[in-house]
């Protein structure tokens, strides 16, 4: 089998903070010279190089087919003790806070380079397992601080209560 081929390969911009492009300048300059990959070890990349030239290469040489990314995410997770995620869960979480501060679903649909807003929806932007319980503190906040019955017994209006009753008098 020749090279890998990505599942969609539409090129796309994606917004990079300034220091994620400082850490990937400085982990680019820091690798050898003739690597065309910033997180592909020199020995692995020649590996595929081999593998390659002699047709031995698949996509089923690792869960990542360039560099079995997937093993190397484990043991960061293992060591972090984190369990029950994966890769691609901080794609999930990159979009769901893209929702979160203000992005619409079509534009965070568009940056994740999606064709159909449910997969989005499905996938990505997926109702967070604290959203009910979320949703009924901030209903409980709003209630004690705009109900009719609370707002009666609040200091400012008694003393406005006060104002008004030397006033009539």
């Amino acid at each position: 089998m020749g090279a890998w081929t990505p599942k969609d390969a539409e090129r796309r911009n994606l917004p990079l903070t300034e220091e994620l492009v400082t850490l990937l300048g400085t982990a680019r300059e820091e690798s050898p010279d003739g690597l065309p990959y910033v997180f592909i070890s020199q020995e692995r990349y020649a590996t595929i190089q081999q593998k390659r030239a002699g047709s031995d290469w698949s996509q089923t040489d690792g869960t990542s087919p360039l560099n079995n990314f997937d093993r190397q995410w484990r043991r960061i997770c293992k060591q972090a003790d984190i369990e029950g995620t994966t890769f691609h869960d901080l794609r999930r979480t990159c979009l769901t806070n893209w929702l979160r501060s203000g992005l619409s679903e079509l534009d965070v649909m568009n940056m994740a380079g999606h064709s159909s807003f449910e997969t989005t929806r499905k996938f990505y932007l997926a109702v967070s397992d604290d959203l009910v319980d979320r949703t009924r503190r901030a209903s409980k906040q709003a209630l004690q601080q705009f109900s009719v019955a609370n707002l009666l017994h609040t200091p400012v209006l008694r003393e406005n209560e006060k104002s008004q009753s030397r006033i009539s008098a």
